[in-house]
């Protein structure tokens, strides 16, 4: 259903969570891994955004969560929003696919998560 690039996508906003040991997993966290989304980044330059500009201040913001103090492995959590978004964006493709004939298993990727992004 993810379609290989959003896989990506998710996986550094995981990553960075845990890097910088962010006790949340946020829309920050996701807008910043969809900057690298081929299909979200030409949406956003479409829409004139400056990617680098966003990404630093991006970072700025991410750079002033607080840091929990942990040992070992853990999971950052999902936030109520970030969930919302994700299901909002695979309700939105799966309601697509509804009625039409042959594959009904369209694949999730960035532009649908930063769709479901402006709704939150």
């Amino acid at each position: 259903m993810l379609n290989e690039n959003l896989r990506v996508a998710l996986a550094k906003a995981h990553e960075y969570a845990v890097e910088h040991q962010h006790e949340f997993l946020t829309l920050e966290h996701l807008l910043f891994a969809l900057l690298h989304d081929p299909r979200a980044a030409e949406i956003l330059e479409s829409c004139g955004a400056d990617l680098q500009k966003l990404e630093r201040e991006l970072s700025e913001v991410l750079e002033g969560f607080e840091s929990i103090d942990i040992e070992g492995p853990y999971d950052p959590v999902q936030t109520l929003g970030f969930r919302r978004v994700m299901q909002r964006a695979i309700m939105h493709v799966q309601g697509k696919n509804q009625g039409k004939a042959g594959d009904d298993r369209a694949e999730l990727d960035g532009g649908n998560v930063l769709v479901a992004m402006y709704a939150e």
